[in-house]
């Protein structure tokens, strides 16, 4: 082995970009397999020289960490003389290197503890057992900063966190936690007989502590002391230190931070299934049972998926008996969730409390209706939209659930479920749309006749909207960050309040008693869907596709046919709009309805309003479908409609002024209607969708041109065809 090969090694090993370390990392495993005895005494040397100038950089202390645990590992299984002194001189250099000032340094000396552990068992802990002490009681016995100040700080820039954060007495704290992680988790079942009340009580304070970052270590700390127990029932047991960790697991799953709430669902996973019956845990249901519950709510991906899991492990198919059974402590908990600081614990804990009315059974619920009810009146007030989105979906279900209890609060409600209605946020208007309708369903049309007006109000009020384009700086968010947006707001615009009566009508079209009113509707809708003179009218438009299928199923063919014609002036120009949302709700509207009334009924039904609208209008409102040239592009068919308001003719329209019947099906023209014109020399093809633009059609070059009537042309229609623009 030359010294160029271990001078580049360790040159790899000591840098500061992580992939140059990593492939030295690579090259020094490689060397291991291949020297032996003497050669591997060198190597050690040569890392021990590193490790031991006390004025290199991090960089170097962390390259010679990284080749002792190689090292250490490669000797893990063989016969090496100087085992003993290699372990001996790795501890005191790990500990020393337990407050360096860079903290890569000392999360890797704490492995490197752990990998020392796992070898040669629990007498490495007791070699740092001192030490890991004097730093953790160190530290928490510092002046701790007070947590609102800190927070202030790390608000007003990364300079000022950081400098707070590095010059803070407990700076050292997390990493020495994460050390007596990795060295608990190193002894396994042998670090047993040091798990005992001093310990934990050593342990419980950095749970409370004011840095998020301690908590999370500790929570992770407490994760491993459990998993690493060898009699868990006994040494958690409720009669020995059970209670005491699960007050602390309570307030880790209830933390603000999500990165605390996961670490400490780690610890209470393994903590209850620790015991093997169900008796032994039942001790501590009251304690965890409802932030479990409301954590399967959570906002953040992680905490959630966690919970639902856990709970899956914990509840089985019995979770509803157990919150009927604890039905006094989950109620309790939701209700002080939702004046938690963190808007997604408030959004959580009203979505819980929805699920008390829909799921549990009354007689447990009903004594807390009034309470419940009150608590989420108030969320309904929230600044966070989230938050009153989830408290007006729970309101809607307390009144489905329990309407002769919920009553009185009727007149307080109408007007938070009509603000909803209008809202700015989409989402928030279809929660409105939802509550209102279970309102209906709760107490008949004594309530439609309250939404009714409103309704109406609200269909015929586009007609007012003008033209407003919020750019400005009066309707933007304080700052950038993406944790305020939640509080943005903005007045509600005549549009918006329609939008949200288009869903309700939806809703309320799904009712069966209500069929004959919302078919009285059904005309200001399609007024309301006309109005194209302000600049969200494509997002209304796309609202109207994606809900008349569904409202047509519900109120029944006999009472939808009479106003289809009514819907196919605003579905056809959503099929022409450069917004491909709204093209393809439109889209999707054509091809829904047609499976719905029929092919045959809903062709016959465009081509009579055609004709009806070319005479209505007097103008030339047709179809053109161009196929463009396949030896210019190769490409597939490009079929598009286009809207010419006010222009008598088309493109090539001329040439087909002597022409009766379609070349396609030879079928003479109906009366009054145009030809739509194809290319010469090309045959109709179908079930092609590209959509392009007008402006893409004019470039088309025009060639010849041959006749096709409208039936044919709505076959593509029925086929998915995108581009399908009046």
């Amino acid at each position: 082995m030359s010294a160029d090969v271990v001078a580049e090694c360790t040159s790899l090993l000591c840098s500061a970009a992580k992939k140059e370390r990593d492939q030295g990392l690579q090259e020094l495993q490689k060397l291991f397999h291949k020297v032996q005895g003497s050669e591997i005494k060198r190597l050690e040397i040569c890392l021990f020289k590193i490790l031991e100038d006390r004025n290199s950089s991090w960089r170097f202390k962390l390259g010679g960490l990284l080749g002792i645990k190689t090292l250490l590992s490669h000797l893990k299984d063989a016969r090496y003389e100087g085992r003993a002194s290699l372990r001996d001189r790795t501890v005191t250099i790990c500990l020393d290197f337990l407050t360096d000032s860079e903290v890569r340094v000392r999360l890797e000396a704490g492995q490197v503890l752990g990998m020392l552990c796992a070898s040669d068992g629990v007498q490495i802990y007791e070699k740092c057992h001192p030490r890991l002490v004097s730093l953790i009681t160190t530290n928490l016995g510092g002046d701790n900063h007070d947590v609102a100040a800190f927070e202030v700080k790390e608000n007003e820039g990364t300079s000022a966190a950081k400098v707070l954060h590095d010059t803070a007495p407990w700076r050292f704290l997390e990493t020495s936690l994460k050390c007596l992680q990795a060295v608990a988790e190193g002894c396994s079942t042998h670090f047993t007989p040091y798990i005992d009340k001093p310990f934990l009580d050593l342990l419980m304070p950095t749970l409370a502590h004011v840095n998020r970052c301690v908590r999370e270590a500790g929570f992770c700390l407490l994760s491993a002391l459990i998993g690493c127990c060898s009699a868990p029932e006994k040494i958690f047991s409720a009669q020995q230190l059970g209670l005491q960790v699960a007050t602390c697991l309570a307030c880790g799953l209830a933390d603000n931070w999500s990165q605390v709430r996961l670490a400490a669902s780690e610890a209470t996973r393994k903590f209850l299934l620790s015991f093997p019956t169900e008796e032994e845990r039942k001790a501590f249901f009251p304690l965890l049972l409802p932030q479990m519950c409301l954590n399967r709510y959570y906002t953040a991906d992680g905490v959630r998926i966690y919970s639902q899991e856990t709970w899956r492990r914990i509840a089985k198919t019995e979770g509803r008996e157990l919150v009927q059974r604890y039905i006094d402590p989950v109620v309790a908990y939701y209700i002080s969730q939702t004046k938690a600081d963190n808007h997604a614990v408030r959004e959580a804990s009203c979505t819980c409390i929805a699920e008390l009315a829909s799921k549990i059974k009354q007689e447990a619920v009903q004594p807390y209706v009034t309470q419940l009810l009150q608590t989420l009146i108030v969320c309904f007030r929230d600044e966070a939209w989230p938050v009153r989105d989830a408290a007006c979906l729970a309101c809607g279900s307390f009144l489905l659930c329990y309407p002769q209890e919920c009553r009185s609060a009727l007149e307080t409600l109408y007007p938070l479920f009509f603000n909803n209605l209008g809202d700015c946020i989409p989402s928030v208007r279809q929660g409105a749309a939802t509550a209102l309708a279970n309102v209906v369903r709760a107490y008949g049309t004594e309530a439609y006749h309250v939404l009714e007006p409103k309704i109406r109000e609200g269909l015929t009020g586009v007609q007012h909207q003008g033209n407003v384009h919020y750019g400005h700086s009066e309707w933007t968010a304080a700052t950038r960050c993406g944790q305020t947006d939640w509080k943005f707001n903005k007045p509600s615009e005549p549009w918006e309040l329609a939008d949200g009566c288009i869903h309700l009508v939806a809703e309320l079209a799904q009712i069966p008693q209500m069929a004959q009113d919302v078919a009285q509707l059904l005309p200001l809708m399609a007024q309301a869907a006309e109005h194209k003179h302000y600049l969200h009218h494509i997002t209304l438009l796309e609202t109207v596709c994606k809900q008349l299928p569904s409202i047509a199923r519900g109120i029944n063919k006999r009472a939808f046919k009479p106003h289809l014609e009514k819907f196919l002036g605003p579905i056809f120009y959503g099929l022409s709009c450069e917004n491909g949302l709204t093209s393809s709700a439109a889209s999707q509207c054509l091809n829904q309805l047609s499976g719905f009334l029929g092919p045959s009924i809903l062709r016959a039904r465009v081509e009579q309003w055609n004709c009806s609208h070319q005479k209505r209008r007097g103008s030339w409102h047709t179809a053109q479908v161009l196929l463009q040239n396949p030896c210019n592009s190769g490409a597939l068919l490009q079929g598009e409609i286009s809207a010419h308001a006010g222009q008598d003719q088309v493109p090539g329209a001329s040439r087909a002024n002597n022409v009766s019947v379609c070349c396609h099906c030879q079928e003479p023209f109906a009366p009054g209607s145009q030809p739509v014109l194809l290319p010469a020399g090309e045959q109709p093809q179908y079930g092609l969708p590209i959509q392009t633009s007008f402006a893409d059609l004019r470039r088309v070059q025009r060639r010849g041109w041959f006749p096709l009537c409208h039936l044919c042309l709505a076959r593509d229609v029925w086929k998915m065809i995108d581009a399908f623009i009046l």
